[in-house]
């Protein structure tokens, strides 16, 4: 296995499905990245040489949002609804659906779970 930021990248798959375990990176968007680094169709992951592999971190650092900076950036969505104490903000406190689905039949789940320690 391959790490690219503590994150397992399976060698033994073709590079797009490799590359769409990563969060917030789906298949389209790594046939993008393929065809920025110039590599085709039926390419292994461990086929690639140190210098795509830089290339490919590189690219992936600088013009894509992955992992960390994907969750950073909702949750300080989130945070901010709850400072603002908006109705969506209440109902992200309170651990109740957000976007206007029903709770007297749905979300059992959702209303089972303790509250958020703000």
């Amino acid at each position: 296995m391959l790490l690219y930021k503590q994150i397992d990248l399976p060698e033994n798959k073709e590079i797009r499905n490799s590359l769409s375990n990563i969060y917030g990176f789906g298949y389209y968007k790594a046939i993008l990245v393929c065809s920025k680094i110039g590599i085709c169709y039926p390419f292994l992951f461990n086929n690639l040489n140190i210098y795509n592999f830089n290339i490919l971190c590189c690219i992936l650092d600088y013009f894509t949002y992955v992992e960390t900076k994907i969750i950073r950036f909702i949750q300080s969505r989130i945070f901010r609804h709850i400072d603002l104490q908006t109705y969506r903000g209440c109902r992200f406190k309170f651990k109740l659906p957000v976007r206007g689905q029903r709770t007297r039949s749905n979300a059992k789940t959702c209303k089972r779970l303790s509250f958020y320690k703000f």
